[in-house]
């Protein structure tokens, strides 16, 4: 699909019938993970709609994509964890991804990863 907004190139009609498209298509399930930024203060051990996804990002992503594909019976699974690094999502990759068999996957990683390196003496 095209994100090219260039008035003079974008075929709004074509959009338009491709999101229609979109919206007759099942369920889908999203799983977001990450650290703290996707976190946000989610219910645990899953934080899910219509009260539980945090105060981020993951809830603003609800938000829209209910707003977007109505028909679609979007439903987001919010498994972020603050103070998550890369090897912590590796380790809890089988039951906060693997078994939830989502459709789509949001992976939001990698500031514990960088601010961490600063904190080794070298």
């Amino acid at each position: 699909m095209t994100q090219d907004r260039d008035r003079a190139t974008y075929d709004f009609q074509r959009r338009h019938a491709e999101i229609l498209e979109l919206n007759r298509g099942g369920p889908v399930d999203v799983v977001m993970i990450g650290d703290s930024i996707t976190d946000a203060g989610r219910a645990k051990p899953i934080g899910e709609a219509p009260n539980g996804l945090g105060t981020g990002y993951v809830l603003t992503m609800d938000a829209l994509l209910q707003a977007w594909y109505p028909a679609r019976r979007i439903r987001i699974f919010n498994v972020g964890t603050s103070g998550h690094t890369v090897r912590d999502l590796k380790a809890r990759w089988q039951t906060d991804v693997t078994d939830l068999q989502p459709d789509w996957l949001s992976i939001m990683v990698g500031a514990n990863d960088v601010w961490r390196q600063f904190d080794r003496v070298t």
